[in-house]
């Protein structure tokens, strides 16, 4: 009996270029950076009172201002942490098929 599941995936790193491994490697931070951005970012509108932040064309709404806000941070980390995978798995790939040439062009 067993608890793993094996399997393959095709993933498509779309509008992306990486020419080298170094490359990579300054996507991945950047990546991680933006998600400690967002993180900062809900903590900032949760710590917040709600009419010092709000824009005045949402005065009379400032908790729908905010959560249109914070739906919109939560939209971007949940695409910025799906990237990032895709981009873990593509490093840990070519760590094992070596494809990319070590330049640091």
């Amino acid at each position: 009996m067993g608890w793993n599941i094996n399997f393959k995936a095709d993933i498509f790193l779309n509008k992306i270029i990486i020419s080298n491994k170094y490359q990579l490697l300054d996507l991945i931070e950047e990546k991680e950076k933006e998600l400690t951005t967002y993180k900062e970012q809900i903590m900032m509108f949760v710590s917040s009172t709600p009419k010092d932040i709000t824009s005045t064309e949402w005065k009379d709404e400032p908790i729908r201002f905010l959560q249109n806000e914070v739906n919109t941070i939560f939209e971007e980390y949940n695409e910025n942490i799906k990237l990032l995978k895709d981009l873990y798995y593509y490093k840990e790939y070519l760590e094992k098929h070596p494809i990319i040439k070590e330049n640091k062009n």
